[in-house]
């Protein structure tokens, strides 16, 4: 008699990454290796994060609005 066992994630919403513990937690058990012992082997092995880039689309689109706002008035006074 044979038994399926459907494995289900416990949770619905949206996956997260595995944290920082978890990801070393999962090396070291991989390694074959104590946590003490792997901290060295750890460090190398760690990546650099990537630095985000900030958007200033807006600040920029504000700036050009104002600029044209003001050559408006300008116009305006000397006519």
């Amino acid at each position: 008699m044979n038994i399926t066992v459907i494995s289900r994630p416990l949770s619905t919403g949206p996956r997260r990454s595995p944290s920082q513990s978890q990801q070393r937690r999962k090396y070291c058990f991989d390694l074959g290796v104590s946590r003490e012992m792997d901290r060295t082997l750890w460090k190398k092995k760690k990546k650099k994060k990537k630095k985000k880039k900030k958007r200033r689309k807006k600040k920029k689109r504000r700036k050009r609005r104002k600029k044209k706002k003001r050559r408006k008035r300008r116009k305006r006074r000397t006519v």
